[in-house]
């Protein structure tokens, strides 16, 4: 059976807002971002315990995060049965954990 795919709203504007910042820097950069993101997804969809897992977390779901290649983010997203969410496109450096209040939109 194949795996389900959805973002969180919220994740999606995180990963156009860094897409768009990175456009202003030079031109094509933007694109590169999403060809990293989609590797990323398309490894997490084919081999969903590849990312870390975060632990400790008051949720009944698995959460892992998965690096992109060459920039500084990751995609932390939840596995839910066959559903892999994405719930946030976070900064490796910035506010972490900021995107934990989300996992109450992403349970069972």
């Amino acid at each position: 059976m194949k795996r389900g795919y959805r973002a969180l709203r919220e994740a999606e504007q995180e990963l156009d807002d860094a897409a768009d910042w990175y456009a202003r820097k030079r031109q094509g950069l933007d694109e590169r971002l999403f060809e990293t993101y989609e590797e990323a997804i398309e490894l997490a969809l084919s081999m969903p315990r590849a990312g870390s897992m975060i632990a400790d977390l008051p949720v009944d779901c698995e959460v892992r995060r998965f690096k992109l290649k060459t920039f500084p983010y990751y995609a932390v997203v939840a596995l839910i049965d066959d559903e892999l969410i994405l719930v946030a496109f976070a900064h490796q450096r910035r506010k972490p954990g900021y995107w934990m209040p989300r996992l109450a939109h992403v349970t069972r």
